[in-house]
């Protein structure tokens, strides 16, 4: 994980802050410490990350890791108890 993306999940968590500026102001800058978001154009703050901040960041990334992985399983599940009441019913008519 880069800099760059540290600085981006911190921003989501209101951890890092930013602040908003023109396009023209943009071009001046370096590009590692601007982001574009809706329409606008956003610096981040001069600061530098400490390891406390890298830590929150990566542990944000690997929670929304896990809901992911518990959303594709939740609906792997879905699926499979749907087929297997089909199945179910299937065998029901057949014995009937």
């Amino acid at each position: 994980m880069t800099k760059r993306e540290l600085k981006f999940l911190l921003t989501d968590l209101e951890v890092y802050d930013s602040k908003k500026i023109t396009e023209e102001e943009a071009v001046q800058k370096d590009p590692q410490t601007i982001y574009h978001e809706n329409g606008s154009v956003y610096e981040w703050e001069d600061t530098e990350l400490d390891c406390e901040d890298m830590l929150l960041a990566l542990q944000a990334k690997q929670t929304a890791d896990i809901h992911s992985i518990k959303n594709i399983c939740g609906f792997f599940a879905f699926v499979l108890c749907i087929f297997l009441i089909w199945l179910v019913l299937n065998l029901l008519a057949i014995a009937l």
